[in-house]
């Protein structure tokens, strides 16, 4: 009766990572000012800003609202 769901595909616990993504801020690619920042440099502020997310999901905010994370 349900045919066009006989191809779901169900995300697993071991697979979860595969589908996280980074995101990366067009201003970083575009931006003058950004011109002559490292791809290093890029790719720690997205790093970085992830583990913001996290924190601000987790509730590490201390009680003057400073958001910290590890």
């Amino acid at each position: 009766m349900m045919k066009e769901f006989d191809n779901f595909n169900y995300y697993e616990v071991n697979n979860v990572y595969e589908a996280s993504f980074f995101q990366f801020p067009k201003v970083l690619m575009y931006g003058e000012q950004y011109r002559y920042l490292s791809s290093g440099a890029k790719l720690a502020y997205m790093v970085l800003k992830d583990r913001l997310e996290y924190a601000l999901r987790n509730h590490w905010v201390d009680e003057e609202g400073h958001v910290y994370f590890i």
